[in-house]
């Protein structure tokens, strides 16, 4: 005993930093004058120790001293406790304290290295309940009942589980309800039912029958609107109530009925179609509502070895072997001798000659340039060139004389549109009588529209969401021919916007291939994903022929957010000193001005215009983000510094001047070179010349920055596998609407009147 009292002081430990649930094993003596020791692992009768021996002696190492040994007499020992009831004293106090994430450290070192130790089993089920009653009061339901699981899995006795589930369960079907995720709230019940036992049947099965009756009335509103031949309406009640329940057996029969009397195909989109769509490279919806409400003389629905391949809707497009004459012969259903606004030969020749006037709506400088004359055949126009142009079927995209639209608008909201054919009370049975276009408020909603099957076909499908309807049962993921190029479009009538110096300083300010990889991809690759250095696309491969606008020699400018402050101060030092004279200088530069950067309603470009808001604030440029709608756009209403746009440049060599050119998408341009360059393409007189000619133009907006390169993107779509005619790869969505169909349903039974 002399020797232990005599290193006493031996046993002053000092503070240890380290949390103790990632200590080595040790044991812990408290001895009778309440004096406590951190020992070596001992050497027990039992562990833990039951209760201190009356006599004899224990051989104890200190922690800080493992290599001496010192003996301890037991009447000196008031309690010995083991490394693994430490960990559980000090979980349950981290649990008692509300520290629950600290505790679950403890409880799973535990439950790894000492599943057996008495009381874990009870302290461990304390801790879940106590951490489940934590989560359920902060309104994470979802956490909480995840816990109640595992409790349940380990205690499935714990007095007031079954409370706990049922009204934590409740909670989250309720939310789930509010929010319209009918499926997911189906999901907590399945949960409930068929992992927790019995114990909650009876609360399971009244929110079933709750389910069941809240789809039949959906159902109900369906069969009656059907009689009232309010189909599309109809057609949303019952999807809804097969939302809400999936096991309704009369909900086929209505759909089926719905389908031989008024069928139609349900679209979902993200924006809007704008009231009155018309041809234009930068809007997407008016891209995707064009081909319904306005077909153009020529309309690109391919790509070759020898730039787009076009199709007239008025009938047979031909270019004779020199390129020098087009000749378009009409359709003989739609040259009926001009009576009732019907088109002849006559007609789209007197159309074609007055579109090379300055005051046309359908001027274009390019095909007015070409054009030396028109000539009319039976039932067929001729156009005549003075040069050779290698794809003068590009200039024809615009609308004929006479309306040729196949749809029209029968009903316009903000939520859904339906656009209706002509002949649609005429249909011959089975023929598809509307398309309804439903808007959909993000891309998870969408995604969930589709899967429920609210809609049959999804317009776009960003790609962070590909993977997952790739994996959904019933609906095929699919992209479009052609890529799409984005850009942003300064407003150079702003004087800072204007300078050369700051449209560099934005292309250096944006991690362009941190944007594109890391948040539009997710970290994933897909190939025709890529940051570009020109307004033209590149292709999916080296060899993909759509590549030929892209010059291969131009690498797109790294990201330098310092050299970006730097021309930014400097352009913005240009506007303020416009005569450069030391003695005309502001004796104090003011600070760069807030731009504004405008971007459709739609998630790709609303996320990446975020992350150009937050890149560009490193280089001390201020940016605010606002919307725009399809029809905004359309109208010459947004008013920005920048706009964010996605373009379709599906032919570079007739899209160059529409976006490079005079009035075009970039503005009025002031740049002689480009000009130049740009008068040079149109007289380009074979493909080799072509190639030549968009390299010298890739260059020069390289160099200018008229539009700021981002990146390039293919584009995906989904739709459900009953849905016929989409065809391989369409250019636009509704490219062969003609030919789409539902499959037919099985054998069902009309339906009858509604039940009383």
């Amino acid at each position: 005993m002399s020797l232990f009292l005599g290193a006493s002081a031996a046993f002053a430990q000092r503070p240890d930093q380290e949390s103790l649930v990632d200590r080595r094993p040790f044991d812990q003596i408290t001895l009778n004058d309440r004096e406590v020791i951190d020992v070596m692992t001992l050497k027990l009768p039992q562990r833990p120790l039951v209760s201190v021996p009356a006599d004899g002696s224990l051989t104890v190492r200190l922690l800080d001293r493992p290599a001496e040994e010192f003996e301890v007499s037991w009447s000196n020992v008031a309690r010995v406790r083991i490394f693994e009831e430490l960990l559980l004293d000090e979980a349950r106090r981290l649990a008692a304290a509300g520290k629950f994430d600290d505790a679950y450290d403890y409880f799973a070192r535990l439950l790894a290295e000492y599943p057996s130790l008495a009381g874990l089993n009870d302290a461990v089920s304390e801790y879940l309940r106590g951490n489940a009653l934590a989560l359920y009061q902060a309104n994470q339901h979802d956490r909480a009942l995840a816990l109640l699981l595992t409790l349940y899995q380990r205690n499935p006795n714990y007095a007031g589980l079954a409370t706990a589930v049922e009204t934590v369960a409740g909670k989250i079907i309720e939310r789930y309800l509010r929010d319209g995720n009918y499926a997911a709230a189906r999901g907590v019940l399945e949960l409930w039912r068929n992992q927790f036992g019995k114990f909650g049947d009876a609360a399971a099965t009244e929110w079933q029958r709750r389910f069941e009756a809240a789809a039949t009335r959906q159902l109900d509103d369906a069969i009656r609107l059907v009689q009232e031949k309010n189909y599309i309406a109809a057609r949303n009640a019952v999807s809804k109530a097969t939302a809400i329940w999936p096991q309704l057996n009369e909900a086929a029969n209505v759909v089926a009925q719905i389908e031989r009397e008024f069928p139609f195909i349900s679209v979902g989109v993200l924006e809007t179609s704008p009231r009155e769509p018309r041809h234009r490279i930068d809007c997407w919806p008016a891209i995707r509502t064009g081909r319904l409400m306005q077909r153009l003389l020529a309309e690109q629905v391919d790509f070759g070895a020898e730039g787009g391949v076009y199709r007239s809707p008025l009938g047979k497009l031909e270019l004779a072997e020199s390129g020098r004459e087009l000749t378009l012969a009409l359709d003989p259903s739609l040259a009926t001798g001009g009576h009732d606004g019907s088109l002849t030969a006559d007609s789209l020749a007197r159309y074609l000659l007055a579109t090379t006037k300055h005051d046309h709506p359908q001027y274009r400088a390019d095909l007015a340039n070409l054009l030396s004359g028109v000539s009319i055949a039976p039932g067929a126009v001729q156009l005549h060139f003075d040069r050779v142009y290698v794809r003068p079927e590009a200039l024809l995209q615009m609308p004929p004389p006479v309306d040729g639209q196949r749809f029209s608008i029968a009903d316009y909201g903000p939520e859904q549109v339906v656009f209706t054919t002509p002949q649609a009370e005429s249909a011959a049975p089975g023929g598809m009588r509307a398309i309804v276009e439903k808007t959909l408020p993000n891309d998870d909603a969408a995604v969930t529209a589709i899967v429920s099957g609210d809609i049959d076909i999804l317009d776009r499908v960003p790609p962070w969401q590909v993977e997952r309807l790739r994996a959904a049962k019933g609906i095929r993921v699919e992209s479009y021919r052609l890529p799409t190029v984005h850009v942003l479009i300064p407003n150079t009538n702003r004087p800072l916007l204007a300078k050369r110096e700051f449209r560099r300083a934005l292309c250096f300010g944006i991690d362009r291939h941190w944007i594109l990889k890391s948040v539009l991809l997710g970290g994933m690759s897909q190939p025709g994903f890529e940051v570009i250095s020109g307004p033209f696309p590149a292709g999916t491969s080296l060899s993909d022929p759509i590549r030929y606008g892209y010059s291969n020699r131009i690498a797109p400018r790294p990201y330098e957010p310092r050299l970006a402050a730097v021309l930014a101060t400097v352009a913005l030092a240009g506007v303020n000193n416009p005569t450069g004279r030391k003695e005309d200088a502001p004796a104090e530069l003011p600070e760069l001005p807030e731009l504004t950067l405008a971007h459709p309603n739609d998630p790709v470009a609303r996320i990446a215009c975020q992350s150009i808001q937050v890149q560009l604030a490193r280089a001390g440029i201020t940016v605010k983000l606002i919307e725009f709608s399809a029809d905004q756009l359309l109208a010459g209403a947004v008013d920005c510094d920048l706009r964010y746009a996605e373009l379709a440049v599906w032919e570079p060599l007739a899209d160059a001047r529409t976006i490079l050119g005079p009035g075009g998408l970039a503005g009025d341009v002031q740049s002689p070179f480009m000009l130049s360059a740009l008068r040079e393409l149109d007289n380009a007189s074979n493909w080799n010349d072509v190639r030549a000619r968009l390299a010298e133009v890739h260059d020069i907006a390289h160099h200018e920055l008229l539009v700021i390169p981002l990146w390039q993107t293919v584009n995906f779509f989904a739709y459900r596998e009953s849905l016929r005619g989409i065809g391989e790869a369409p250019v636009v969505l509704y490219q062969n609407v003609e030919t789409w169909s539902n499959a037919a349903p099985g054998n069902v039974a009309r339906i009858e009147p509604a039940r009383k």
